[in-house]
Protein backbone atom coordinates (compact mmCIF):
# COMPACT_ATOMS: atom_id res chain seq x y z
CA UNK A 1 0.00 0.00 0.00
CA UNK A 2 2.84 2.40 0.85
CA UNK A 3 4.56 1.75 -2.47
CA UNK A 4 1.28 2.32 -4.31
CA UNK A 5 0.66 5.63 -2.48
CA UNK A 6 4.20 6.70 -3.25
CA UNK A 7 3.89 5.81 -6.95
CA UNK A 8 0.64 7.76 -7.18
CA UNK A 9 2.37 10.70 -5.53
CA UNK A 10 5.22 10.58 -8.07
CA UNK A 11 2.80 10.49 -10.99
CA UNK A 12 0.89 13.47 -9.60
CA UNK A 13 4.14 15.36 -9.01
CA UNK A 14 5.39 14.64 -12.52
CA UNK A 15 2.21 15.88 -14.20
CA UNK A 16 1.36 18.84 -12.01
CA UNK A 17 4.75 20.19 -10.94
CA UNK A 18 7.83 18.66 -12.56
CA UNK A 19 6.64 18.98 -16.17
CA UNK A 20 5.26 22.46 -15.62
CA UNK A 21 8.36 24.18 -14.30
CA UNK A 22 11.03 25.52 -16.62
CA UNK A 23 13.54 26.01 -13.82
CA UNK A 24 15.79 22.96 -13.97
CA UNK A 25 16.81 23.14 -10.31
CA UNK A 26 13.21 23.42 -9.16
CA UNK A 27 12.39 20.22 -11.03
CA UNK A 28 14.47 18.27 -8.50
CA UNK A 29 12.42 19.61 -5.59
CA UNK A 30 9.09 19.47 -7.47
CA UNK A 31 8.95 15.68 -7.01
CA UNK A 32 8.24 16.07 -3.30
CA UNK A 33 4.82 16.77 -1.84
CA UNK A 34 4.31 20.45 -1.00
CA UNK A 35 3.94 21.52 2.61
CA UNK A 36 0.66 23.26 1.80
CA UNK A 37 -2.06 22.61 -0.76
CA UNK A 38 -2.79 25.59 -3.03
CA UNK A 39 -0.24 27.45 -0.92
CA UNK A 40 -2.79 27.79 1.91
CA UNK A 41 -4.02 24.55 3.50
CA UNK A 42 -1.68 22.12 5.31
CA UNK A 43 -1.07 19.07 3.13
CA UNK A 44 -2.52 16.00 4.92
CA UNK A 45 -1.14 13.48 2.43
CA UNK A 46 2.63 13.90 1.92
CA UNK A 47 2.64 11.08 -0.63
CA UNK A 48 6.28 11.84 -1.46
CA UNK A 49 7.98 12.92 1.79
CA UNK A 50 10.27 15.90 1.43
CA UNK A 51 13.81 15.85 2.93
CA UNK A 52 13.36 19.53 3.79
CA UNK A 53 16.51 20.09 5.81
CA UNK A 54 18.70 18.45 3.17
CA UNK A 55 17.21 20.54 0.36
CA UNK A 56 17.96 23.65 2.37
CA UNK A 57 21.48 22.67 3.50
CA UNK A 58 22.94 20.36 0.84
CA UNK A 59 25.32 22.92 -0.69
CA UNK A 60 26.84 23.83 2.67
CA UNK A 61 30.34 22.39 3.03
CA UNK A 62 29.82 21.38 6.63
CA UNK A 63 26.63 19.55 5.68
CA UNK A 64 28.46 17.57 3.03
CA UNK A 65 31.25 16.79 5.49
CA UNK A 66 28.70 15.78 8.16
CA UNK A 67 27.25 13.20 5.80
CA UNK A 68 30.58 11.36 5.76
CA UNK A 69 30.10 10.84 9.51
CA UNK A 70 26.34 10.44 9.82
CA UNK A 71 24.91 10.15 6.33
CA UNK A 72 24.28 7.33 3.91
CA UNK A 73 27.87 6.04 3.62
CA UNK A 74 29.71 6.66 6.91
CA UNK A 75 32.27 3.91 6.28
CA UNK A 76 34.53 5.61 3.74
CA UNK A 77 36.09 8.35 5.85
CA UNK A 78 39.57 7.71 7.26
CA UNK A 79 41.90 9.37 9.74
CA UNK A 80 44.95 10.86 8.04
CA UNK A 81 47.89 10.08 10.32
CA UNK A 82 50.66 10.46 7.74
CA UNK A 83 49.83 13.10 5.11
CA UNK A 84 53.05 12.48 3.18
CA UNK A 85 52.02 8.92 2.39
CA UNK A 86 48.25 9.10 2.60
CA UNK A 87 47.68 12.23 0.54
CA UNK A 88 48.79 12.84 -3.05
CA UNK A 89 51.71 15.07 -4.07
CA UNK A 90 49.23 17.45 -5.70
CA UNK A 91 47.26 17.88 -2.49
CA UNK A 92 50.42 18.32 -0.44
CA UNK A 93 51.65 20.93 -2.89
CA UNK A 94 48.32 22.75 -2.68
CA UNK A 95 48.29 22.80 1.12
CA UNK A 96 51.88 24.02 1.24
CA UNK A 97 51.12 26.82 -1.21
CA UNK A 98 48.17 27.94 0.94
CA UNK A 99 50.19 27.65 4.15
CA UNK A 100 47.87 24.98 5.56
CA UNK A 101 49.98 22.88 7.91
CA UNK A 102 48.43 19.45 7.39
CA UNK A 103 51.23 17.78 9.36
CA UNK A 104 50.23 19.81 12.42
CA UNK A 105 46.52 19.17 11.87
CA UNK A 106 47.26 15.44 11.56
CA UNK A 107 49.34 15.52 14.76
CA UNK A 108 46.32 17.04 16.52
CA UNK A 109 44.19 14.15 15.21
CA UNK A 110 42.03 16.52 13.18
CA UNK A 111 42.87 15.57 9.59
CA UNK A 112 40.56 13.14 7.77
CA UNK A 113 39.98 12.08 4.18
CA UNK A 114 38.06 9.79 1.84
CA UNK A 115 39.78 8.18 -1.13
CA UNK A 116 38.17 7.15 -4.41
CA UNK A 117 41.38 6.87 -6.43
CA UNK A 118 40.62 3.19 -7.12
CA UNK A 119 38.12 4.39 -9.72
CA UNK A 120 41.11 5.23 -11.93
CA UNK A 121 41.66 1.49 -12.46
CA UNK A 122 38.25 0.95 -14.10
CA UNK A 123 38.50 0.82 -17.88
CA UNK A 124 35.19 2.20 -19.13
CA UNK A 125 34.90 5.91 -18.46
CA UNK A 126 32.56 7.17 -19.75
CA UNK A 127 30.42 4.11 -19.35
CA UNK A 128 27.51 3.50 -21.73
CA UNK A 129 24.21 3.17 -19.88
CA UNK A 130 23.18 0.68 -22.56
CA UNK A 131 26.29 -1.35 -23.45
CA UNK A 132 26.06 -2.37 -27.09
CA UNK A 133 26.96 -6.01 -26.41
CA UNK A 134 23.82 -6.39 -24.26
CA UNK A 135 21.58 -3.79 -25.91
CA UNK A 136 22.20 -4.12 -29.66
CA UNK A 137 18.89 -2.48 -30.55
CA UNK A 138 19.65 0.71 -28.57
CA UNK A 139 21.33 3.29 -30.80
CA UNK A 140 24.42 4.97 -29.39
CA UNK A 141 23.74 8.38 -27.90
CA UNK A 142 26.04 10.69 -26.00
CA UNK A 143 23.17 11.35 -23.62
CA UNK A 144 23.55 7.75 -22.41
CA UNK A 145 27.16 8.17 -21.36
CA UNK A 146 27.89 8.12 -17.62
CA UNK A 147 31.01 9.65 -16.10
CA UNK A 148 33.02 9.28 -12.92
CA UNK A 149 36.27 10.74 -11.63
CA UNK A 150 38.92 9.26 -9.39
CA UNK A 151 39.03 11.64 -6.46
CA UNK A 152 40.02 12.42 -2.90
CA UNK A 153 38.38 14.72 -0.39
CA UNK A 154 40.20 16.09 2.67
CA UNK A 155 38.52 17.28 5.86
CA UNK A 156 39.49 19.22 8.97
CA UNK A 157 37.88 18.42 12.30
CA UNK A 158 37.21 21.58 14.32
CA UNK A 159 39.28 22.18 17.44
CA UNK A 160 36.21 21.58 19.60
CA UNK A 161 35.82 18.29 17.68
CA UNK A 162 32.11 18.95 17.14
CA UNK A 163 32.02 19.50 13.39
CA UNK A 164 33.86 18.63 10.20
CA UNK A 165 34.67 20.90 7.26
CA UNK A 166 36.13 20.39 3.80
CA UNK A 167 39.69 21.53 3.12
CA UNK A 168 40.09 20.46 -0.51
CA UNK A 169 39.02 18.08 -3.27
CA UNK A 170 41.29 16.46 -5.82
CA UNK A 171 39.87 15.23 -9.15
CA UNK A 172 41.65 13.34 -11.91
CA UNK A 173 40.93 15.34 -15.05
CA UNK A 174 42.11 12.58 -17.44
CA UNK A 175 41.07 8.94 -17.13
CA UNK A 176 44.01 6.76 -18.14
CA UNK A 177 44.21 3.25 -16.70
CA UNK A 178 47.63 2.60 -18.21
CA UNK A 179 49.68 5.69 -17.37
CA UNK A 180 49.08 7.42 -14.05
CA UNK A 181 51.25 10.37 -15.09
CA UNK A 182 48.61 11.40 -17.62
CA UNK A 183 45.74 11.71 -15.12
CA UNK A 184 46.30 15.42 -14.51
CA UNK A 185 44.93 15.74 -10.96
CA UNK A 186 43.62 19.17 -10.05
CA UNK A 187 42.77 20.52 -6.62
CA UNK A 188 39.65 22.56 -5.82
CA UNK A 189 38.65 24.40 -2.68
CA UNK A 190 36.05 26.95 -1.70
CA UNK A 191 38.80 29.49 -1.09
CA UNK A 192 40.55 29.14 -4.46
CA UNK A 193 37.84 27.95 -6.87
CA UNK A 194 34.96 29.90 -8.36
CA UNK A 195 31.69 29.14 -6.57
CA UNK A 196 30.21 27.01 -9.36
CA UNK A 197 33.47 25.13 -9.94
CA UNK A 198 33.46 24.25 -6.26
CA UNK A 199 29.86 23.03 -6.47
CA UNK A 200 30.71 20.85 -9.47
CA UNK A 201 33.77 19.42 -7.69
CA UNK A 202 31.61 18.44 -4.71
CA UNK A 203 29.05 16.81 -7.01
CA UNK A 204 31.84 14.80 -8.66
CA UNK A 205 33.00 13.51 -5.27
CA UNK A 206 29.42 12.78 -4.19
CA UNK A 207 28.97 10.74 -7.38
CA UNK A 208 32.15 8.78 -6.66
CA UNK A 209 30.93 8.09 -3.13
CA UNK A 210 27.57 6.88 -4.48
CA UNK A 211 29.30 4.19 -6.52
CA UNK A 212 30.98 2.83 -3.41
CA UNK A 213 27.91 3.17 -1.25
CA UNK A 214 25.49 1.32 -3.48
CA UNK A 215 27.76 -1.44 -4.68
CA UNK A 216 30.53 -1.95 -2.11
CA UNK A 217 29.25 -0.66 1.25
CA UNK A 218 25.69 -1.87 0.68
CA UNK A 219 25.55 -4.80 -1.75
CA UNK A 220 29.07 -6.09 -1.14
CA UNK A 221 29.66 -5.51 2.57
CA UNK A 222 26.23 -6.67 3.76
CA UNK A 223 24.07 -8.63 1.28
CA UNK A 224 26.78 -10.63 -0.48
CA UNK A 225 29.04 -10.91 2.56
CA UNK A 226 26.28 -12.50 4.64
CA UNK A 227 24.98 -14.87 1.97
CA UNK A 228 27.63 -17.62 2.36
CA UNK A 229 27.21 -17.42 6.14
CA UNK A 230 23.54 -18.30 5.79
CA UNK A 231 24.32 -21.31 3.62
CA UNK A 232 27.00 -22.54 6.04
CA UNK A 233 24.61 -22.12 8.98
CA UNK A 234 21.89 -24.03 7.13
CA UNK A 235 24.24 -26.87 6.20
CA UNK A 236 25.45 -27.36 9.78
CA UNK A 237 23.66 -25.72 12.70
CA UNK A 238 20.17 -25.87 11.19
CA UNK A 239 20.67 -29.33 9.70
CA UNK A 240 21.72 -30.78 13.06
CA UNK A 241 19.15 -28.80 15.13
CA UNK A 242 21.95 -27.21 17.11
CA UNK A 243 21.04 -24.81 19.94
CA UNK A 244 22.83 -21.95 18.14
CA UNK A 245 20.14 -22.12 15.44
CA UNK A 246 17.82 -20.48 18.00
CA UNK A 247 20.15 -17.47 17.82
CA UNK A 248 20.74 -17.44 14.07
CA UNK A 249 17.21 -18.06 12.81
CA UNK A 250 16.07 -14.40 13.05
CA UNK A 251 19.32 -13.29 11.37
CA UNK A 252 18.71 -15.34 8.22
CA UNK A 253 15.11 -14.43 7.40
CA UNK A 254 14.45 -13.58 3.72
CA UNK A 255 18.04 -12.65 2.80
CA UNK A 256 18.64 -15.39 0.24
CA UNK A 257 15.31 -14.68 -1.46
CA UNK A 258 16.07 -10.98 -1.48
CA UNK A 259 19.55 -11.51 -2.92
CA UNK A 260 18.12 -13.77 -5.61
CA UNK A 261 15.63 -11.05 -6.53
CA UNK A 262 18.39 -8.41 -6.57
CA UNK A 263 20.38 -10.45 -9.08
CA UNK A 264 17.43 -10.16 -11.44
CA UNK A 265 16.75 -6.47 -10.80
CA UNK A 266 19.09 -3.95 -9.16
CA UNK A 267 22.24 -6.06 -9.59
CA UNK A 268 21.19 -7.56 -12.92
CA UNK A 269 23.89 -8.25 -15.48
CA UNK A 270 22.57 -8.04 -19.02
CA UNK A 271 20.18 -5.97 -21.19
CA UNK A 272 18.64 -2.82 -19.69
CA UNK A 273 20.47 -3.37 -16.40
CA UNK A 274 19.72 -1.01 -13.51
CA UNK A 275 23.40 -0.76 -12.63
CA UNK A 276 24.29 0.22 -16.18
CA UNK A 277 21.60 2.79 -16.87
CA UNK A 278 21.47 4.35 -13.39
CA UNK A 279 25.05 4.45 -12.10
CA UNK A 280 28.25 5.95 -13.38
CA UNK A 281 30.46 2.85 -13.32
CA UNK A 282 27.93 0.25 -14.52
CA UNK A 283 27.29 -3.34 -13.55
CA UNK A 284 30.48 -4.98 -14.77
CA UNK A 285 32.69 -2.41 -13.11
CA UNK A 286 30.84 -2.41 -9.81
CA UNK A 287 31.46 -6.16 -9.72
CA UNK A 288 35.15 -5.38 -10.11
CA UNK A 289 35.05 -3.08 -7.07
CA UNK A 290 33.32 -5.78 -5.02
CA UNK A 291 35.92 -8.33 -6.18
CA UNK A 292 38.77 -5.98 -5.23
CA UNK A 293 37.29 -5.53 -1.80
CA UNK A 294 36.73 -9.27 -1.29
CA UNK A 295 40.34 -10.02 -2.19
CA UNK A 296 41.37 -7.94 0.85
CA UNK A 297 38.53 -9.06 3.11
CA UNK A 298 39.09 -10.40 6.61
CA UNK A 299 36.07 -11.40 8.68
CA UNK A 300 36.91 -9.54 11.88
CA UNK A 301 38.93 -6.67 10.40
CA UNK A 302 36.27 -5.70 7.86
CA UNK A 303 33.05 -6.74 9.63
CA UNK A 304 33.61 -6.39 13.40
CA UNK A 305 32.80 -2.75 14.10
CA UNK A 306 35.73 -1.83 16.43
CA UNK A 307 38.24 -3.57 14.14
CA UNK A 308 36.82 -1.91 11.04
CA UNK A 309 36.83 1.52 12.68
CA UNK A 310 40.42 1.03 13.83
CA UNK A 311 41.43 -0.02 10.32
CA UNK A 312 40.27 3.45 9.18
CA UNK A 313 42.13 5.13 12.04
CA UNK A 314 39.25 5.55 14.50
CA UNK A 315 40.68 3.69 17.48
CA UNK A 316 39.25 4.16 20.96
CA UNK A 317 41.56 7.12 21.63
CA UNK A 318 40.27 9.16 18.69
CA UNK A 319 37.73 11.65 20.04
CA UNK A 320 35.06 12.58 17.50
CA UNK A 321 31.61 12.79 19.12
CA UNK A 322 30.01 14.05 15.91
CA UNK A 323 30.72 10.66 14.27
CA UNK A 324 27.25 9.40 15.15
CA UNK A 325 27.61 6.16 13.18
CA UNK A 326 30.47 5.26 15.52
CA UNK A 327 28.83 6.68 18.66
CA UNK A 328 25.55 4.81 18.24
CA UNK A 329 27.18 1.85 16.52
CA UNK A 330 29.60 1.12 19.36
CA UNK A 331 26.82 1.27 21.94
CA UNK A 332 24.78 -1.19 19.89
CA UNK A 333 27.85 -3.35 19.23
CA UNK A 334 28.55 -3.67 22.96
CA UNK A 335 24.92 -4.53 23.70
CA UNK A 336 24.99 -7.22 21.02
CA UNK A 337 28.25 -8.56 22.46
CA UNK A 338 26.79 -8.88 25.95
CA UNK A 339 23.76 -10.66 24.50
CA UNK A 340 25.81 -13.12 22.46
CA UNK A 341 27.99 -14.04 25.45
CA UNK A 342 24.90 -14.50 27.65
CA UNK A 343 23.34 -16.68 24.95
CA UNK A 344 26.47 -18.82 24.64
CA UNK A 345 26.51 -19.19 28.43
CA UNK A 346 22.92 -20.47 28.34
CA UNK A 347 24.10 -23.16 25.93
CA UNK A 348 27.44 -24.14 27.52
CA UNK A 349 27.04 -23.05 31.13
CA UNK A 350 30.24 -22.04 32.92
CA UNK A 351 32.50 -24.15 30.72
CA UNK A 352 34.56 -21.52 28.86
CA UNK A 353 36.01 -24.26 26.64
CA UNK A 354 32.65 -25.84 25.90
CA UNK A 355 32.61 -24.95 22.17
CA UNK A 356 35.92 -26.77 21.64
CA UNK A 357 34.21 -30.11 22.37
CA UNK A 358 31.14 -29.29 20.25
CA UNK A 359 31.50 -31.24 17.00
CA UNK A 360 28.73 -29.32 15.22
CA UNK A 361 30.27 -25.94 16.02
CA UNK A 362 33.59 -27.17 14.65
CA UNK A 363 31.80 -28.49 11.57
CA UNK A 364 30.23 -25.05 11.10
CA UNK A 365 33.62 -23.35 11.38
CA UNK A 366 35.08 -25.77 8.83
CA UNK A 367 32.18 -25.26 6.41
CA UNK A 368 32.48 -21.48 6.74
CA UNK A 369 36.22 -21.44 6.01
CA UNK A 370 36.46 -24.24 3.44
CA UNK A 371 37.68 -22.72 0.11
CA UNK A 372 35.21 -24.95 -1.73
CA UNK A 373 32.25 -23.95 0.44
CA UNK A 374 31.57 -20.63 2.22
CA UNK A 375 35.24 -19.57 1.94
CA UNK A 376 35.05 -16.64 4.39
CA UNK A 377 38.56 -15.19 4.79
CA UNK A 378 39.56 -14.58 8.39
CA UNK A 379 36.75 -16.64 9.93
CA UNK A 380 38.24 -18.99 12.56
CA UNK A 381 38.83 -22.53 11.27
CA UNK A 382 37.97 -23.80 14.74
CA UNK A 383 36.25 -22.21 17.73
CA UNK A 384 37.73 -23.02 21.12
CA UNK A 385 36.07 -20.80 23.72
CA UNK A 386 32.80 -19.13 24.60
CA UNK A 387 34.48 -15.74 24.24
CA UNK A 388 35.61 -16.51 20.69
CA UNK A 389 32.23 -17.93 19.73
CA UNK A 390 30.42 -14.91 21.19
CA UNK A 391 32.55 -12.49 19.13
CA UNK A 392 31.86 -14.49 15.96
CA UNK A 393 28.13 -14.30 16.66
CA UNK A 394 28.38 -10.60 17.59
CA UNK A 395 30.14 -9.81 14.30
CA UNK A 396 27.60 -11.73 12.25
CA UNK A 397 24.67 -9.99 13.91
CA UNK A 398 26.32 -6.60 13.36
CA UNK A 399 26.61 -7.27 9.60
CA UNK A 400 22.93 -8.06 9.10
CA UNK A 401 21.53 -5.62 11.66
CA UNK A 402 23.46 -2.46 12.57
CA UNK A 403 25.73 -2.21 9.53
CA UNK A 404 22.97 -2.90 7.01
CA UNK A 405 20.54 -0.57 8.81
CA UNK A 406 23.00 2.34 8.75
CA UNK A 407 23.86 1.85 5.08
CA UNK A 408 20.40 0.99 3.75
CA UNK A 409 17.75 2.90 5.66
CA UNK A 410 19.44 6.26 5.18
CA UNK A 411 19.01 6.09 1.40
CA UNK A 412 15.72 7.92 1.12
CA UNK A 413 16.95 10.81 3.24
CA UNK A 414 20.10 11.41 1.16
CA UNK A 415 19.58 10.01 -2.33
CA UNK A 416 16.14 11.32 -3.21
CA UNK A 417 17.18 14.95 -3.50
CA UNK A 418 19.36 13.77 -6.35
CA UNK A 419 21.90 16.65 -6.66
CA UNK A 420 23.05 15.83 -3.14
CA UNK A 421 24.13 12.28 -4.05
CA UNK A 422 23.89 11.48 -7.78
CA UNK A 423 24.02 7.81 -8.72
CA UNK A 424 25.07 8.56 -12.26
CA UNK A 425 26.69 11.66 -13.74
CA UNK A 426 26.00 12.71 -17.33
CA UNK A 427 29.15 14.83 -17.44
CA UNK A 428 32.34 15.38 -15.49
CA UNK A 429 34.49 18.34 -14.54
CA UNK A 430 36.23 18.39 -17.93
CA UNK A 431 32.99 19.00 -19.86
CA UNK A 432 31.88 21.50 -17.26
CA UNK A 433 35.10 23.46 -17.82
CA UNK A 434 34.93 23.32 -21.61
CA UNK A 435 31.20 23.37 -22.34
CA UNK A 436 29.63 24.66 -19.14
CA UNK A 437 31.89 27.69 -18.93
CA UNK A 438 31.35 28.01 -15.21
CA UNK A 439 27.56 28.27 -15.36
CA UNK A 440 25.50 26.82 -12.51
CA UNK A 441 22.52 26.03 -14.73
CA UNK A 442 24.71 23.86 -16.97
CA UNK A 443 25.47 21.52 -14.05
CA UNK A 444 21.82 20.67 -13.54
CA UNK A 445 20.96 20.56 -17.22
CA UNK A 446 23.90 18.40 -18.27
CA UNK A 447 25.69 16.72 -15.35
CA UNK A 448 23.24 15.64 -12.65
CA UNK A 449 20.74 12.87 -13.54
CA UNK A 450 17.77 13.65 -15.79
CA UNK A 451 14.17 13.49 -14.58
CA UNK A 452 13.58 9.90 -15.72
CA UNK A 453 16.52 8.77 -13.56
CA UNK A 454 15.35 10.97 -10.68
CA UNK A 455 11.94 9.30 -10.70
CA UNK A 456 13.48 5.83 -10.70
CA UNK A 457 15.88 6.80 -7.90
CA UNK A 458 12.93 7.93 -5.79
CA UNK A 459 11.03 4.71 -6.47
CA UNK A 460 13.95 2.47 -5.57
CA UNK A 461 14.98 4.46 -2.50
CA UNK A 462 11.43 4.30 -1.17
CA UNK A 463 11.16 0.56 -1.73
CA UNK A 464 14.51 -0.14 -0.07
CA UNK A 465 13.72 1.88 3.03
CA UNK A 466 10.31 0.51 3.96
CA UNK A 467 10.47 -0.36 7.68
CA UNK A 468 10.99 -3.98 8.63
CA UNK A 469 8.47 -5.91 10.69
CA UNK A 470 11.27 -7.80 12.46
CA UNK A 471 13.57 -5.42 14.34
CA UNK A 472 16.06 -6.39 17.02
CA UNK A 473 13.81 -5.07 19.80
CA UNK A 474 10.70 -7.07 18.85
CA UNK A 475 11.98 -10.65 18.76
CA UNK A 476 10.22 -11.59 21.97
CA UNK A 477 7.84 -13.88 20.10
CA UNK A 478 10.74 -15.82 18.65
CA UNK A 479 12.48 -16.28 22.00
CA UNK A 480 9.29 -17.47 23.69
CA UNK A 481 9.15 -20.42 21.30
CA UNK A 482 12.76 -21.64 21.47
CA UNK A 483 14.78 -23.48 24.09
CA UNK A 484 17.68 -21.05 24.41
CA UNK A 485 18.01 -17.29 24.64
CA UNK A 486 14.88 -16.01 26.39
CA UNK A 487 16.65 -14.85 29.55
CA UNK A 488 19.54 -13.40 27.55
CA UNK A 489 17.18 -11.59 25.20
CA UNK A 490 15.21 -10.04 28.08
CA UNK A 491 18.45 -8.55 29.41
CA UNK A 492 19.34 -7.40 25.90
CA UNK A 493 15.99 -5.61 25.59
CA UNK A 494 16.78 -3.55 28.68
CA UNK A 495 20.02 -2.38 27.09
CA UNK A 496 18.27 -1.62 23.79
CA UNK A 497 15.63 0.45 25.55
CA UNK A 498 18.36 2.52 27.24
CA UNK A 499 20.14 3.02 23.90
CA UNK A 500 16.88 4.08 22.26
CA UNK A 501 16.30 6.66 25.00
CA UNK A 502 19.78 8.13 24.46
CA UNK A 503 19.26 8.42 20.71
CA UNK A 504 15.78 9.95 21.09
CA UNK A 505 16.98 12.55 23.60
CA UNK A 506 19.87 13.59 21.36
CA UNK A 507 17.66 13.75 18.29
CA UNK A 508 15.05 15.88 20.05
CA UNK A 509 17.78 18.30 21.15
CA UNK A 510 19.30 18.45 17.66
CA UNK A 511 15.94 18.93 15.99
CA UNK A 512 15.14 21.91 18.21
CA UNK A 513 18.49 23.41 17.22
CA UNK A 514 17.85 22.83 13.50
CA UNK A 515 20.49 20.11 13.30
CA UNK A 516 20.21 16.79 11.52
CA UNK A 517 18.94 13.79 13.45
CA UNK A 518 20.46 10.31 13.28
CA UNK A 519 18.03 7.46 13.93
CA UNK A 520 19.31 4.66 11.74
CA UNK A 521 20.77 2.71 14.68
CA UNK A 522 17.79 3.19 16.98
CA UNK A 523 16.92 -0.39 18.02
CA UNK A 524 13.31 0.01 16.87
CA UNK A 525 14.59 0.78 13.36
CA UNK A 526 17.29 -1.91 13.09
CA UNK A 527 16.05 -5.14 11.48
CA UNK A 528 17.37 -8.46 12.74
CA UNK A 529 18.11 -9.62 9.20
CA UNK A 530 18.80 -8.22 5.75
CA UNK A 531 15.18 -8.45 4.70
CA UNK A 532 14.98 -5.50 2.29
Amino acid sequence: RRILRFSVGLDIAEKTRVNKTNNIEKKYTAWFSPKNLFGIFPNPFHLVPRPARLIQKWEDDREMARQFLAGVNPVMIQVCKDPTNQLSPKLLEFFQSKKINVQQIAAEKRLLFADYSELATLEKNPHNAYPECYNPTVAFSESNLRYFQASKIVFELGRARQHLDILAIELDMVHDTNDATKRDPQVFSRYTSPKNDWLMAKICVATADSQYHEWVSHLGNTHLTFEPHIIAIHNTLYKHSHPLWDFFEPLTKDTLLLNWAARSTLAKFGPDAFGDRMTSIGTGQFMQLIRNRWEKYDFFQYSALPDELEMRGFDSSFDIPCYLYREDGMKLWKAIGAFTYDFVTEVYGDDENGPAQDEIVQLWAQETTDPGKAAIPGFPTSIATKTELAKVMQTMWWICSGLHAAINFSQYDYFTYVPNKPLGARACMVQYKTDGKGKRRWIFENATPDMARVKETLQVARALTLPSERCIDNLGGHYKDVQYGKSSYDTFLTKLEALGDIIEARNQKNKKQGKAVYSYLHPSQVPSSIDI
